[in-house]
C-alpha cells in the first residue's frame, strides 16, 4: 500500500509548487479557483441539461440557514428515485458543493438517484458542533422533502462524504440510527471517501500500535500530520505541496474534544446499528490505518463492508489527478459501492 504509484509520481512531478498561507480567507480563495479551474475543464463532458435538473435550497439550522443544491433524474419513466446526501470535504474549514458538484451530477444521471449535496457552515467562524449538526438538519430536510424531491426513501436512502465529510457521513449515520425520526425512514448505508476517524491526541492506546500510516506519512506534502493537527486545533495551509509551513499556536480551529465518541466515530462503543458501509482508503494517506480499523471495527460488529483499497496514492490524489487510472478507478468504484446499497448491500 506505501509504494508510491509511477503514474501518480510522475504526474505529481509536474505539479508546480504552492505558497503556503495562514489566512483562512486566502486559503478558501486558493481552493475556489482551483475548483473552478478543475469544473471549467469538465463542462463539455457534463450530463445533457435535459437529463437531471438543479434545485438550489435553503434550509434552515440552528443560528442560521444553509444551502444544499439537489440534482434531481428527469430521464426514467418511474417517479421517485434513492437518495444520496452528500457533506463535502475541506478540513471543516474550506469547500462548498462546488467541488464534487461535476462528478455528482455524473452520479445522478448514471444511477438514477437524487443527491443533495450540503453545503454546511465552516471553521474557525462556526466551530464544532456546527458543522456536524448543520450536517444533520440538511439529512431531516431531504427526508422530510423526500416528495418534491422525487424521492422513494424504501427504494435507498444512503449519506456519503470525503475527508471531513466522511466524518460527517459517519456522524449523522450514527446519530440517525439512535433517533426516532428515522425509525420508520432508516439509512439504508453509508460511503466514506477516507473519512476523518479520530483526534490526533485521542486514539487510544489499545490501537496506538494499528495507526501508524499518520507517522509513516506525516511529511506527505498533500497531507501533513501537522496540517491534520491544526486544522483540529488550529490554523494552517491544507495542501502545502513541499513548501515550507510556519505553524503558530491560535485559539484553535474546529475545536473539538479529543476524547467526543459524537465528534470521532472510532470512540463509539456499539458500531452494530449503523447501516451496510462502502470505504475508499489511500495507500499513503495519513488517515489509511484508523479507515482501516474502523472498518474492521464495524464489519466484527456485524455491519456489512466493502473495503477499495488504492494503492501508492496519498488522501484525495483522485481531485487533483482525476485522469490517473487509480482516480478514474477511484470514482468508479464509487458508483459500484452505491449500487451495492441500492441493491441491498449483498454478500
Amino acid at each position: 500500500m506505501s509504494t508510491v504509484d509511477p503514474e501518480f509520481a510522475q504526474a505529481a512531478a509536474a505539479m508546480p509548487g504552492r505558497t503556503a498561507v495562514e489566512d483562512v480567507t486566502v486559503q478558501r480563495r486558493q481552493f475556489q479557483g482551483f475548483v473552478d479551474l478543475m469544473n471549467a475543464k469538465t463542462t463539455s463532458s457534463l450530463p445533457p441539461a435535459t437529463e437531471y435538473r438543479v434545485e438550489d435550497h435553503t434550509v434552515s439550522v440552528d443560528g442560521g440557514d444553509i444551502n444544499v443544491r439537489c440534482l434531481i433524474p428527469t430521464t426514467e419513466a418511474k417517479k421517485t428515485h434513492p437518495l444520496l446526501v452528500w457533506y463535502h470535504g475541506g478540513g471543516w474549514c474550506v469547500g462548498n458543493s462546488d467541488i464534487d458538484d461535476h462528478f455528482l451530477r455524473h452520479v445522478c444521471v448514471t444511477n438514477q438517484v437524487t443527491i443533495v449535496s450540503v453545503d454546511y457552515r465552516l471553521a474557525p467562524e462556526h466551530p464544532y458542533p456546527i458543522p456536524n449538526n448543520d450536517c444533520y438538519s440538511a439529512l431531516k430536510w431531504a427526508a422530510a422533502h423526500a416528495e418534491s424531491l422525487d424521492v422513494s426513501l424504501t427504494a435507498g436512502f444512503v449519506v456519503a462524504g470525503i475527508s471531513s465529510g466522511g466524518n460527517a457521513a459517519a456522524t449523522v449515520a450514527r446519530r440517525a440510527a439512535g433517533d426516532p425520526y428515522f425509525s420508520t425512514r432508516p439509512l439504508t448505508g453509508q460511503i466514506l471517501h477516507l473519512p476523518v476517524i479520530f483526534h490526533s491526541s485521542g486514539i487510544p492506546q489499545k490501537w496506538k500500535s494499528e495507526t501508524r500510516s499518520r507517522v509513516e506519512f506525516a511529511d506527505d506534502p498533500f497531507l501533513r500530520e501537522k496540517s491534520i493537527q491544526r486544522v483540529e486545533s488550529g490554523l494552517t495551509y491544507l495542501i502545502s505541496f513541499g513548501t515550507a509551513v510556519t505553524y503558530q499556536p491560535d485559539a484553535g480551529f474546529y475545536q473539538a474534544d479529543p476524547s467526543d465518541p459524537d465528534a470521532w466515530p472510532l470512540l463509539q462503543s456499539n458500531h452494530g446499528q449503523l447501516p451496510p458501509t462502502a470505504m475508499q482508503i489511500c495507500g499513503r494517506d495519513p488517515l489509511r490505518d484508523e479507515n482501516f480499523l474502523f472498518e474492521r471495527e464495524l464489519r466484527q460488529a456485524g455491519v456489512k463492508t466493502r473495503l477499495y483499497k488504492y494503492p501508492g496514492v496519498p488522501h484525495g490524489f483522485h481531485v487533483f489527478f482525476p485522469e490517473l487510472k487509480l482516480a478514474k478507478r477511484f470514482k468508479e468504484e464509487f458508483q459500484q459501492s452505491l449500487r451495492w446499497l441500492l441493491e441491498g448491500a449483498q454478500p
